[in-house]
């Protein structure tokens, strides 16, 4: 089989040489083309690396050439049960490796002393255990296929899908899982498009959550509840609209069930801000936690942090007017946002308390709430949900980071004994969905999740 030879510290021989490209060519004794080869990290002949060498003694360059074979394979000895969860912002994103390089390791080909040390580096982040892998020399080297190592890098970590190959060939082969925005993003436009929803199913022994400090298992804890109902009542908020019925009827519950649960959304977002300031900055366990956080994250917490210490923010004004304290000002003025035409509609359902409607209340309190907003009402309720739906992302965002910086800390308390289960479950759509939905294809609720500004 042919020998390879990779060529290092080209670069600095360039800078050194300071000729053109053809001349440094000619003096390298190789043609243009094979030095655009070089540039790009590709291999060479024996051949052509000894002429290469013996061009840069001649162009007197102090250092000599790096010339290095692929002469190192990688064994594996992986545990099985073991799980592993990282976070991509704690590794160097130059030394990721793409699936297509990392599928050839994995497969027995050979690669250079260079490239042992980004693998060494890359798998010892994706958290394999000394143990679980070794670096072995070969004595023969030439009967092996080589790794392409010019194609490690992975071109980016926002777009493509060579990410996502890279997601997908480390949770098959190390049961390895990367946290990355680009790959939760990329995750997220998959689900709009298609008809299903990939779940993770993880189980942590109780005795690995108990490993934490008492603070951060209460943290744990909150943190868990109130990212649950968060997600339910984004749910809610935007199925809430949908309604197969037409009529003024079914109109006017429609308002009602809409504003109660952008209310109760607006309160909860609320009520899991103060959670999180008592549990996470009266510990002092953001002191511990901040410098884990994501870029994204951090940015999250910081206009989280801007939106509540204004005096006037809508989240807090819905809260303690309507959503879980009622309005102690005097509302009575409120009745003039009530149509003169309609008056003060009732609808009562014979038996059925709980299908009773007072709808002038409804139309009454939203006209108090929404004029100290804007003086457009169809406006007002525009900001109120763009604010609630923004605040509340970044909520969830912000909870889940911290929730996932928690759940990896125990899970390396006891990784043989945490099991992952991968489902892929179909989403529910809106026309074969008369119930609650749990996965929801978002697309299919946009336009019933803006009636509520054309009902204003």
């Amino acid at each position: 089989m042919r020998k390879w030879n990779y060529i290092r510290n080209l670069d600095k021989l360039e800078r050194h040489a300071s000729l053109s490209n053809d001349k440094l060519a000619a003096a390298l004794g190789i043609s243009f083309s094979t030095l655009r080869r070089l540039r790009k990290g590709m291999p060479v002949s024996t051949t052509t690396a000894r002429r290469i060498e013996k061009g840069a003694r001649r162009l007197r360059w102090k250092q000599k050439l790096k010339i290095e074979q692929p002469s190192f394979t990688l064994k594996l000895n992986v545990n099985p049960r073991a799980l592993r969860y990282q976070r991509l912002e704690f590794i160097d994103p130059n030394k990721l490796i793409s699936a297509d390089v990392l599928s050839k390791v994995i497969a027995g080909h050979a690669f250079t002393k260079s490239f042992a040390e980004v693998l060494r580096y890359f798998l010892r982040n994706i958290a394999l255990a000394k143990e679980e892998y070794a670096l072995q020399r070969l004595t023969n080297p030439n009967d092996r296929p080589f790794v392409e190592e010019w194609k490690q890098k992975i071109p980016s970590l926002t777009t493509g899908d060579q990410l996502i190959d890279l997601h997908v060939l480390l949770r098959k082969h190390f049961r390895a899982f990367i946290e990355q925005q680009a790959v939760t993003k990329a995750k997220h436009a998959a689900i709009k498009k298609t008809g299903s929803v990939e779940v993770s199913e993880l189980r942590i022994p109780t005795s690995s959550v108990q490993s934490l400090s008492v603070a951060e298992q209460n943290l744990f804890i909150a943190l868990s509840l109130a990212c649950n109902e968060l997600g339910f009542l984004t749910r809610l908020a935007t199925i809430s609209g949908h309604q197969t019925r037409s009529g003024r009827i079914y109109d006017a519950f429609l308002l009602s069930q809409q504003m109660t649960v952008i209310k109760l959304f607006a309160g909860k977002i609320f009520e899991s801000w103060r959670m999180f300031q008592a549990r996470y900055f009266g510990s002092s366990l953001s002191k511990i936690y901040d410098p884990l956080l994501s870029r994204t994250t951090k940015r999250n917490l910081k206009a989280i942090k801007t939106y509540f210490n204004r005096s006037k923010n809508i989240i807090a004004l819905i809260r303690n007017e309507a959503a879980f304290h009622y309005s102690k000002s005097s509302v009575h003025e409120a009745l003039e946002y009530v149509n003169a035409e309609q008056g003060c509609l009732f609808y009562f359902a014979t038996g059925r308390r709980y299908n009773n409607l007072y709808h002038f209340g409804e139309v009454a309190m939203a006209g108090h709430l929404l004029s100290q907003l804007d003086a457009d009402r169809s406006r007002a309720i525009r900001i109120a949900q763009n604010e609630i739906s923004e605040t509340g992302d970044k909520m969830s965002l912000l909870l889940t980071d911290i929730l996932s910086c928690l759940i990896k800390k125990a899970v390396h308390h006891d990784r043989d004994s945490t099991e992952a289960i991968i489902f892929h479950v179909g989403l529910e759509r809106k026309t074969n969905a008369p119930g609650l939905p749990i996965f929801i294809h978002p697309n299919d609720y946009y336009s019933d999740y803006t009636r509520l500004r054309r009902s204003l």
